[in-house]
């Protein structure tokens, strides 16, 4: 049974989270995805992505690639571990404008910023 997505073209689903525990989930999803859908020349091929590492290669695929893949990102509300940015006495990467913020926070800002750049029919 085909669905409506691969029905309208889609035929990659990208599964995205900004989280690194999720790494493995995304392996996990991968193997599963795959062995039971990918049969009889059918099926969605799924990918996973561990955003922010992969954003700037997966994410410019996403955006400006082949049209044929829909996302499915996870967002953690509460991470298990909260790591703040700490200041490097001299700026060296040029990133103390981060001092004080958390990871989940610049996660955040990372995804709301991948939205501006998406379609409307990523916005939702």
């Amino acid at each position: 049974m085909e669905g409506p997505l691969l029905r309208r073209g889609k035929s990659t689903e990208v599964l995205v989270s900004y989280e690194p525990q999720f790494a493995m989930f995304g392996e996990w999803f991968k193997q599963l995805f795959a062995e039971s859908e990918g049969k009889d020349g059918k099926g969605i091929f799924p990918v996973s992505a561990g955003f922010t590492t992969d954003l700037h290669s997966v994410g410019q695929f996403i955006q400006d690639g082949a049209r044929n893949m829909f996302e499915t990102v996870l967002w953690v509300q509460e991470p298990q571990h909260e790591y703040v940015v700490d200041a490097l006495p001299e700026d060296i990467d040029g990133l103390n404008f981060l001092v004080g913020n958390s990871m989940q926070h610049i996660n955040r800002k990372a995804f709301e910023g991948t939205l501006i750049g998406r379609h409307a029919e990523y916005r939702d």
